[in-house]
Formats: structure tokens, C-alpha cells, sequence
């Protein structure tokens, strides 16, 4: 196992909110095991259930956090079931999380290294609730890890880490590209499944790309050429951009895109060449 840091870090995305005991529990848990263990919060204000915020969610942050970091992931409507709780080891970052879907985003942009389902009885508390999870295997397993664990502890290899299809875009032409959104910001930004980089593979023959949004019941709505920055346009205008995460991302300079437009989680995003802009 890779040499643990002097005060290794445990980060928690959760959708539990700040209101209630549920956090605190994790922490008090990780404090029993690992008490050198440094926690950080990345976000308890994932949507409840909503499995492909959170893998937005940790993708985003997992690449800013140092070597042998550990990121618990909780959002799990299946708790309780028999879907599985995994480790899975990306370069220097380790991510436990249920076997839902949360890590899609993360694999898909990184090798993995190995992955392990967290069954080992000696890993988990004395006694397991059949709805939290969160506190009785995956923070004890991340806590036993910051303390030394070997890996392979945890519990046997896996081959299998669920990916959710839906943070893949639809390639429809050489200069057509179909995607949809799976995160709304703070700001009301809307912050879809097509990267930067997949612009960067359609046909290069020049012309803008040309960004447009569809709601549940109307057809697209064109938000113009792809911009650099919010302040290119006017405030109050929409405004498609690239984001600091490298996805295809709707705003409304100085406003709230979901409000403007009342999108929602699955709503389409497409983008096109045009190539008459040439």
C-alpha cells in the first residue's frame, strides 16, 4: 500500500444536509478510528437521491486534493439493498462510495487501479443498520485506510464499478454532438454532460460552435455561439460557456439560468458546428 501522509485527508460529499446528526455521526466515527485523519466537507447539499449530482460533484474535486486522499461518497437510495459499497483506487485517490453509478464520471476520466468490495465484518462497526450506511462501513472503512489498512483489507477485487450512461454525450455527426444537463450550480448555472474536449474532436472546418437547450415540453432553444467568458455577452443574457470543470455549462451572466428557463436535471443540450460563421 502506498505510504500514507503525515495527517491523511477523508473528504465527505453527502446529500444529507447540515440540519441534521447524520454528518456529525460520520465524523464521530472517523475521529474514533483515525483521530489524526483530517476530514473536509466538499458538499451536503447534493439533491437527495440524485446519484449524478454527486458524481459531478466528486469529479470536480477530486483532482485539486493531495496524493493518498480518501473520498466517501454518500448518496444512496438503495441502501439497505443488495447493491454493492466499493473502494476504488484512481492514480494516488481513493473513492468509497456505493455501487450506484457515483463514481461514472470519475472513471471515465481516469485509469483505474484496482477496486475492492467493502465487505469485511472486522471493517465495518459491530453493528450495521440497514439504513446508514454512511456511518457504519464507509466511514470506518476510509478511517482504517487513513490509519494503515492495507487495501486488499477492505474486502475482494472487483472487475465491476457501475457507470451510469447518462454522463455520456451522443456523437451524432461530425459536427453534431447530443448531450443533456446533469448539474445545476449555486447560480442556477446548468452544467451538462458534454466536455470541452469532445468539441475538440468533431470535424475542425472551422465555423462556431452553436449551443442550444430543450425543455421538457418545447423544442431546442438556441443560447448563440460558444463564449470564452460570462462577461462576453450583456448582463442578463444567456451565455454558453466551457466551465472551470471542462463541461459545456448554460448561464445567465449576472443571473440564474434554471430560473430563466426552468430547466431541469435530463433536459437536452446540443451543440453544433456552424460552419456558415466561417
Amino acid at each position: 500500500m502506498p505510504r500514507q501522509q503525515a495527517q491523511p485527508i477523508i473528504t465527505l460529499t453527502t446529500d444529507f444536509g447540515m440540519r441534521d446528526h447524520y454528518v456529525a455521526c460520520m465524523k464521530g466515527v472517523i475521529a474514533q478510528i483515525a483521530p489524526d485523519a483530517r476530514v473536509i466537507d466538499v458538499s451536503h447539499a447534493i439533491e437527495p437521491q440524485n446519484i449524478l449530482g454527486a458524481a459531478y460533484v466528486l469529479y470536480n474535486a477530486i483532482g485539486w486534493f493531495p496524493p493518498q486522499s480518501i473520498h466517501v461518497v454518500v448518496v444512496d437510495p438503495g441502501v439497505g439493498t443488495s447493491r454493492g459499497i466499493i473502494a476504488a483506487r484512481y492514480g494516488t485517490q481513493t473513492v468509497i462510495a456505493p455501487d450506484n453509478g457515483i463514481i461514472s464520471l470519475v472513471h471515465q476520466a481516469y485509469k483505474i487501479d484496482e477496486a475492492r468490495i467493502i465487505n469485511n465484518p472486522h471493517i465495518a462497526l459491530s453493528q450495521v443498520s440497514n439504513t446508514f450506511h454512511g456511518r457504519d462501513i464507509m466511514a470506518p472503512a476510509a478511517a482504517h485506510l487513513a490509519k494503515g489498512a492495507g487495501f486488499n483489507e477492505l474486502g475482494p477485487a472487483t472487475n465491476h464499478v457501475e457507470v451510469l450512461q447518462s454522463v455520456k454525450p451522443k456523437i451524432k455527426s461530425a459536427a453534431k454532438i447530443e448531450g443533456q444537463v446533469i448539474y445545476i450550480d449555486h447560480f442556477g448555472n446548468l452544467l451538462s454532460n458534454i466536455r470541452g474536449r469532445d468539441l475538440e474532436a468533431m470535424s475542425d472546418d472551422g465555423g462556431e460552435f452553436l449551443v442550444s437547450i430543450g425543455g421538457s415540453e418545447s423544442g431546442l432553444r438556441s443560447i448563440g455561439k460558444l463564449q470564452k467568458t460570462y462577461a462576453n455577452v450583456p448582463a442578463g443574457d444567456l451565455v454558453s460557456i466551457v466551465s472551470s470543470g471542462g463541461f459545456v455549462e448554460i448561464a445567465v451572466h449576472m443571473g440564474n439560468a434554471q430560473e430563466r428557463l426552468g430547466s431541469e436535471i435530463g433536459h437536452p443540450v446540443v451543440v453544433e458546428r456552424n460552419r456558415d460563421s466561417r
